[in-house]
């Protein structure tokens, strides 16, 4: 992966963990996440990336339950495909593809923790 930085603020160090998702048919898919457990990590998550391999992502972990929004996509240059989980980690929703610089708000209108 290969990061940038916000007018010259650096990004945030994020821990890498395994992560491994099963499908309704019980196929495994295996990935590597970098772990936003911290607001400043998930502010700042995937921004100016412009290289991420098809096995990673990253998992944005919240305290609280809450509504979630992706608001900003200035910043967004990779295509992704975005997973929401509840709290038992079921897969709730899927957003695919979604389109880098897009200033469309993606509003999942549902809580998550």
């Amino acid at each position: 992966m290969t990061g940038g930085a916000a007018c010259g603020a650096p990004a945030p160090h994020f821990a890498s963990e395994p992560l491994s998702i099963a499908s309704q048919g019980g196929k495994s898919y295996a990935f590597t996440v970098e772990v936003a457990g911290q607001r400043r990590q998930r502010e700042y998550g995937l921004m100016f990336r412009t290289e991420m391999a098809a096995d990673h992502g990253m998992l944005f972990k919240f305290d609280t339950v809450q509504r979630v929004q992706n608001v900003d996509g200035k910043t967004r240059c990779l295509p992704l495909d975005m997973l929401f989980l509840d709290a038992s980690g079921k897969v709730t929703h899927i957003v695919e593809n979604a389109v880098p610089y897009s200033q469309t708000i993606i509003d999942f209108g549902w809580l998550v923790k």
